[in-house]
C-alpha cells in the first residue's frame, strides 16, 4: 500500500505499508519528497504490486500511469478524502474490538509551517 498524501509545493508525503491478515504493517519511514522523487523510493524498496491511495495519487494520476503504467491501481476509500480513508480503517478496527491507546500517537513533521518558514526567512537571514 502506497498513501501519497498531496502535501502542495509539487510534493508528496509517503511511505510504503503491507496488509499482513487485516493488520498494516509500517515497511519504511514516511518521507517528504517529488512525486517523481517518491516513484523512485518506491522502485528501491519494493518488488510487489502496489496499490496508491490518497489525495496525492488523484491529483498525480497521470506521472504515476506515466512511470508504472496503465495497470497503476489508484484507490480511494470513500470519498477519495484522506479523511475518509482513516475514518474506513477506524471503523474496522472498532468493529474488530481493536484500540490504540491516543495518548501515545504523536504527529511527525517534515516541513516546517508556512508560518514558520516565513519567520525563517524574515528573521533569521545573516
Amino acid at each position: 500500500i502506497c498513501p501519497l498524501l498531496d502535501a502542495r509545493k509539487q510534493e508528496v508525503y509517503t511511505a510504503l505499508f503491507r496488509g499482513d491478515e487485516g493488520q498494516v504493517v509500517r515497511l519504511t519511514e514516511d518521507v517528504l519528497t517529488s512525486i517523481v522523487g517518491a516513484l523512485s523510493h518506491i522502485r528501491k524498496q519494493n518488488g510487489a504490486p502496489l496499490r496508491y491511495i490518497a489525495d496525492g495519487a488523484k491529483v498525480n494520476k497521470k506521472i504515476i500511469i506515466r512511470d508504472v503504467g496503465i495497470a497503476a491501481p489508484l484507490l480511494s476509500g470513500g470519498d477519495g478524502s484522506v479523511a475518509a480513508q482513516v475514518a474506513d480503517l477506524a471503523e474496522a478496527r472498532f468493529c474488530a474490538r481493536q484500540c490504540d491507546d491516543v495518548g501515545s500517537l504523536r504527529p511527525v513533521y517534515l516541513r516546517l509551517s508556512e508560518a514558520e518558514e516565513k519567520f525563517r526567512k524574515t528573521h533569521l537571514t545573516c
